[in-house]
């Protein structure tokens, strides 16, 4: 496919996935390279279309140079190829726009190593060379949080952008110009900050000790990383109490942001046994 329309579609999904709508988005908290990691990468692997694109081409050009028992290949073979040498010889004239950018590929083949890794019975296999081609990122510890969570799809969103530090908060806002005052909304004490919302601030912190006891679950709030690591190693397990930590760990942060955003745009703020309540209740019905 032309770039032109793979960037195309890329770009309505990207404004989708930011902002709901397919206009021009400038509201991306993420890099799509990034979105498009593994999910033990911390990216939420989806598709790069012009990478899964070259990669499919890629297929063509591997039956090209194995002269496949297909027909459109034999007539290539007879008309262009001829008894020349397939991966030296020059891009034949005439060929067609399609062509050309199967014959150019085959430079990607060459410098991928031993062909018969992408090769499983007899066939080639696109997923095999998209993976080969992939930006490989580092492993990130907390994957198991956001994949193995039976909370709300919003929830381990939201979750997904606390973890990398990239929630649009007060601190974040300053350092970008676009407000001057970074004062913590819900505990006016200081700067608004990703570790300080979570769980620092007396607000969220009560919130997070209410939902922790009414649970049963008897331990202090500690800081974020010290949250995170906890609801990580709770994560590894299929235990429903696992389960259940995982769930309440992204509910409540996902509740502490609404409540956060409500207070910032519309100055309401409910109470604390409120959300509280929200929370629990969102967990039980995802149960």
């Amino acid at each position: 496919m032309p770039k032109k329309v793979l960037k195309e579609i890329q770009r309505i999904c990207r404004c989708f996935l930011w902002t709901g709508a397919e206009g021009n988005s400038r509201k991306a908290l993420i890099a799509w390279n990034q979105l498009c990691l593994p999910k033990i990468c911390g990216g939420l692997n989806l598709k790069d279309l012009p990478l899964w694109n070259k990669s499919a081409v890629a297929k063509h050009c591997w039956a090209l140079s194995l002269k496949a028992d297909k027909l459109w290949v034999k007539w290539i073979h007879t008309y262009y190829v001829k008894h020349n040498d397939f991966w030296t010889m020059p891009i034949p004239n005439g060929l067609s726009w399609s062509l050309k950018k199967i014959w150019q590929q085959r430079e990607t083949l060459s410098s991928s190593g031993d062909l018969q890794q992408f090769v499983t019975a007899g066939r080639f296999r696109i997923q095999r060379m998209y993976n080969h081609l992939r930006q490989q990122g580092e492993s990130v510890g907390w994957k198991r949080i956001v994949c193995n969570s039976h909370a709300s799809p919003k929830s381990i969103f939201i979750v997904w952008l606390a973890l990398q530090d990239r929630l649009a908060t007060k601190e974040r806002l300053r350092r970008w110009n676009v407000i001057a005052d970074s004062v913590c909304c819900l505990c006016h004490s200081t700067d608004e900050s990703r570790d300080h919302l979570f769980f620092a601030c007396s607000f969220s912190a009560d919130i997070w000790n209410q939902v922790l006891q009414r649970s049963g679950i008897h331990r202090n709030v500690g800081a974020w990383n010290d949250e995170v690591q906890w609801v990580q190693k709770a994560s590894r397990s299929t235990r429903s109490k696992a389960r259940m930590c995982n769930s309440l760990f992204c509910e409540t942060v996902y509740s502490i942001w609404l409540a956060r955003n409500s207070k910032v745009f519309s100055n309401q703020l409910d109470s604390s046994l409120s959300i509280v309540n929200r929370i629990l209740f969102r967990v039980a019905c995802n149960s």
